[in-house]
């Protein structure tokens, strides 16, 4: 059995983006076995790419597997060390979810900290917890086990692109008896990256508000 499965999912991931984040996921030092599973969808001008339905694909194809623990992870995260460890001893919990917020790294009030993943060993991991300032981010890094995830109902396939569905998915996996630990003891590095003008929250939000008056939808009841 794997102990821990990460899952990632983006459009279009480029090789380097994937190269550092298996090596990120390699050397966080994991005393877990785990795999990393990218899925990504087409990147057609007309293809209108939705977080939280591949999300919800991915789920779905890794039930069928002998997972303990699934964490769903942002593609553009550092994951420090400790943290797989820890998802796996808290997240193998019935109906429980292990979250940890992430912290943005700004390198101009930062300078210190190195350059990842070639320096990953380097980073004073303790020191950038206790100065990197939280950022309000929820869903960044959310782990359960399989049954916890069906049972969470999923993310709302209804969204477009990204922004709000981690909001929205906490809310519906609470409704629904899942229990969240908000652990954030690791500080978990939200790297640099050109910025993306496909964040369309608001939009989002009324498709959680149309779900929720209709009672919600488990986007699993198709799971065998």
């Amino acid at each position: 059995m794997t102990d821990l499965c990460l899952m990632t999912v983006a459009q279009g991931i480029p090789d380097r983006v994937k190269e550092r984040f298996e090596t990120c996921a390699r050397l966080s030092k994991p005393t877990c076995s785990f795999d990393v599973v990218f899925l990504s969808e087409p990147t057609s001008a007309k293809y209108v790419f939705s977080k939280s339905r591949i999300m919800n694909a991915g789920l779905k194809r890794l039930f069928k597997q002998d997972y303990t623990v699934i964490a769903q992870v942002d593609i553009d995260l550092i994951i420090p060390p400790g943290l797989l460890d820890k998802a796996v001893e808290i997240g193998s919990e019935p109906m429980r979810m292990f979250h940890n917020h992430h912290r943005r790294y700004e390198p101009a009030r930062w300078p210190w900290i190195p350059n990842f993943p070639e320096k990953y060993d380097k980073m004073d991991w303790e020191r950038g917890f206790n100065e990197i300032v939280p950022e309000n981010a929820d869903g960044a890094f959310n782990a359960g086990t399989p049954e916890t995830w069906r049972k969470s109902w999923g993310f709302n396939e209804l969204m477009q692109r990204w922004g709000w569905e981690d909001v929205a998915f906490r809310r519906t996996a609470n409704s629904r008896g899942v229990r969240f630990t908000n652990y954030n003891k690791f500080c978990l590095l939200h790297v640099n990256h050109p910025a993306r003008q496909m964040n369309v929250s608001k939009f989002n939000r009324e498709m959680q508000k149309k779900i929720l008056d209709e009672g919600g939808r488990d986007w699993f009841a198709d799971v065998e």
